[in-house]
């Protein structure tokens, strides 16, 4: 997994933990980039996942699919 440095002000109250997602919005409101934890058959069944999925298709339509078709190309066989 990557590592991503998080620098966090004072006026934050953000901890991560392993497992955790991190979302990239672009200025122009795109999504620019997503960094996940190790996705196993655990992760695609938790909650954190859906929400996941929610948030990424509200921030850009279609995303949540276009996400879903990749990651089953990615891995050869339906996830979902």
């Amino acid at each position: 997994m990557s590592k991503v440095k998080i620098e966090q002000g004072d006026e934050f109250d953000i901890e991560f933990h392993p497992g955790d997602a991190i979302i990239v919005v672009a200025e122009s409101g795109a999504l620019r980039k997503i960094y996940m934890p190790d996705m196993d058959t655990k992760y695609y069944n938790s909650d954190g996942y859906k929400k996941l999925l929610d948030a990424i298709d509200v921030v850009q339509p279609g995303a949540k699919e276009d996400f879903i078709k990749y990651h089953e190309k990615v891995r050869k066989g339906r996830i979902h």
